[in-house]
């Protein structure tokens, strides 16, 4: 019986020569172009650190919160679960000027005397994002140096009673690339025996559209603008978001679209 060397005939069969050299320029090249990350893959960073102080309406009987980073919020009025609706409605001039200077105020004094040096641009953050869902309205503001303040209220409450909100700023190094996404809010509240869940952070400068496929509610359309991505529904979809992620389809500037699940 002859016996047959396969690592010599596999040898025969690679073009090219025995001797290689791995640092000449055209294999650097090979390896630089094998190792980049093609952009237009649905990558998802990790979750960077982000510096976050947290403001919690008076009157919240109990929150569970599945992620670190939680807006927790009154909306536990029927009125807020029984108007809230799927798509976004745009708030008018008047109610974004009206929404935005609450969100500034309330957080602003939320933390009186606490050394922060992000208190220190509510005042003069941008309105990018100023919605209402029934209720209930969401504002998002922006400022130089990676700030951003999120605000929920439920109108249906009183004298602002329905009030909750957070701030908080990322290093550039930290936030998404173009295509990309990134979690600052995110997982599920219980507030007076009623669940809300919700999904804000970061997003890419090639992210139009953002949506959200719950169980229970069909599909959930978010909002992009500014940078920021944001939604929120009633229920606990979200409740294991620190576990599992969160999916979302995501709609780029070229008009192509992915599915991915974003973790923290």
């Amino acid at each position: 019986m002859t016996r047959i060397d396969e690592l010599a005939v596999l040898k025969t069969l690679d073009p090219a020569g025995g001797d290689v050299d791995l640092y000449c320029p055209r294999a650097l090249t090979d390896l630089e172009r094998i190792l980049a990350t093609d952009p237009a893959l649905p990558t998802v960073p990790p979750r960077k650190s982000r510096t976050k102080r947290y403001v919690l309406a008076a009157g919240l009987v109990a929150a569970t919160t599945t992620a670190a980073l939680v807006v927790p919020s009154l909306l536990g009025g029927d009125q807020a679960f029984a108007s809230w609706t799927a798509t976004p409605t745009p708030l008018s001039a008047k109610e974004s000027a009206t929404a935005s200077d609450l969100c500034r105020t309330k957080l602003f004094a939320a933390v009186a005397g606490a050394p922060d040096p992000d208190r220190g641009r509510l005042p003069t953050a941008t309105t990018v994002i100023a919605e209402r869902r029934g209720s209930t309205t969401l504002v998002v503001l922006t400022g130089p140096g990676g700030f951003a303040a999120e605000c929920l209220n439920d109108r249906s409450i009183p004298k602002d009673g329905g009030f909750g909100g957070s701030y908080g700023s990322v290093a550039a190094a930290e936030r998404p690339g173009r295509r990309m996404l990134s979690l600052t809010n995110f997982g599920t509240s219980s507030i007076d025996g009623k669940y809300v869940s919700m999904a804000m952070g970061y997003a890419g400068a090639d992210v139009i559209a953002v949506t959200y496929r719950s169980p229970s509610r069909g599909k959930v359309n978010g909002t992009v603008a500014g940078g920021q991505f944001a939604l929120w529904l009633p229920g606990k979809d979200l409740k294991h978001a620190d576990e599992v992620g969160v999916p979302l389809q995501v709609t780029y500037r070229d008009g192509s679209t992915v599915s991915i699940t974003l973790k923290p």
